[in-house]
């Protein structure tokens, strides 16, 4: 990696906390070079100057850094544990629970926690919920807003009876979650690093989320996260953090503050 790279890495972990080590690195600088050619910029020192003269510009290369590809039911098994084993001890009559989907993408986890909470109520009656979709690529926000999907995204996990009865179809390869579990959920660009976290949060998703940030930044996030439970995903954990969460579950990546 030349010094101009690692320059420019620095500004974005220093804007985000996301880091690109290993493999990530490689595909980070094919997209830097990508909005450096669509910029016609030749060199490094010039993208960086304007990434200092231009924060429009920082906001569209963390977008294009940004990994977005997701699809409904992602890791089953959390939904499963949602539904069946946390909702029915945190549920108050006469108060709303509040979700946090924070790093939601192009919306699929937010509106499969809606679905799993749907579904939930044929067991435990109705209750009142919210779920708070945040992200740091406003494309992708734009995305999870327009809520209009693909086949891979509907049918990679999601069992095809919950595609059935909670999606219409737009065409033969697009489908759109129905009004019932889009309105639940409220959408906002979040910088995790920077930004105020939503307060009172019942259950947190945080999946597929730290592993892009650095140790520093990792930690910032861990200790500002307010929620009673937290998912993460496989392929990360709280080791280090465990005067702050317990776990609860650990198939199913799960947590409890202390």
């Amino acid at each position: 990696m030349t010094a101009g790279l690692e320059v420019l890495f620095q500004e974005v972990h220093d804007a985000t906390g996301m880091e690109f080590l290993g493999g990530r690195a490689a595909v980070a600088e094919s997209r830097i070079r990508e909005r450096m050619s669509l910029l016609e910029l030749s060199d490094c020192s010039s993208y960086r100057d304007r990434l200092k003269a231009d924060r429009s510009e920082l906001a569209s290369l963390v977008e294009a850094l940004a990994v977005n590809e997701t699809f409904f039911f992602r890791h089953p098994i959390q939904f499963e544990t949602l539904g069946n084993e946390l909702l029915p001890k945190i549920i108050k009559p006469g108060r709303t629970l509040r979700i946090w989907s924070a790093g939601c993408a192009n919306g699929c986890e937010p509106y499969s926690i809606v679905i799993a909470c749907l579904e939930a109520m044929k067991m435990l009656g109705h209750f009142a919920f919210e779920v708070i979709a945040s992200d740091l690529d406003t494309q992708a926000l734009a995305e999870a807003r327009r809520a209009e999907y693909g086949e891979r995204a509907v049918t990679q996990e999601m069992p095809s009876v919950l595609r059935d009865r909670y999606f219409e179809t737009l065409s033969d390869d697009r489908w759109r979650p129905i009004d019932a579990v889009r309105r639940p959920v409220s959408f906002s660009n979040i910088n995790l690093v920077a930004d105020p976290y939503p307060l009172l949060c019942d259950v947190v998703f945080c999946r597929n989320v730290l592993y892009y940030f650095s140790p520093a930044a990792r930690s910032q996030v861990i200790r500002r996260i307010r929620g009673r439970y937290l998912f993460l995903s496989p392929t990360e954990s709280l080791s280090g953090f465990e005067t702050l969460f317990q776990s609860v579950d650990l198939k199913a990546c799960l947590y409890e503050s202390r």
